[in-house]
């Protein structure tokens, strides 16, 4: 049997990124990975379900074993909202940006998750797009020798 050789197939490096300008907190992430559209689209209703029970989440009385009930319930929900968001973006988002404090903090009004994915989510954005472009115009110069000559000059 012959020498296994090795291919190198890896697309993108991960960009790195620093939270809130901290050189401790640190995150590494593939923003031209267009899978986070299909695990955003599988989160999206399980964020949702999470936001719910959150929104319901009540203390039925002032007793030791209803503070302890609101507790579980509280970080039950809090560590599905961290396993959902990491699985998002395929590393572990929340423990950098947040380490042990809640996905419901607010900021400027809106729970501390949903700063994560709006901001996370537009360097995404912005790279796909680019990298979409760039995409295109490689299409266009490979298919134009393939164009009737009047095809090619209406633009079409």
């Amino acid at each position: 049997m012959g020498t296994i050789r090795n291919i190198d197939i890896d697309i993108r490096e991960k960009e790195r990124f620093t939270i809130n300008g901290d050189e401790n907190k640190v995150i590494e992430l593939n923003t031209a990975d267009m899978s986070i559209i299909s695990r955003y689209s599988v989160a999206i209703p399980k964020l949702n379900a999470l936001a719910d029970r959150m929104d319901n989440l009540a203390v039925d009385d002032d007793s030791e074993d209803a503070l302890a009930k609101f507790g579980n319930e509280f970080e039950d929900i809090n560590n599905g909202v961290r396993e959902v968001i990491n699985e998002i973006f395929d590393y572990d988002i929340c423990s950098v940006c947040a380490k042990d404090g809640s996905m419901f903090d607010l900021s400027n009004g809106e729970y501390r998750f949903i700063v994560i994915i709006d901001t996370l989510f537009g360097l995404y954005d912005k790279t796909i797009t680019e990298e979409s472009k760039k995409l295109q115009k490689r299409i266009k110069s490979h298919t134009a020798k393939y164009l009737p000559k009047d095809h090619q000059r209406k633009g079409k």
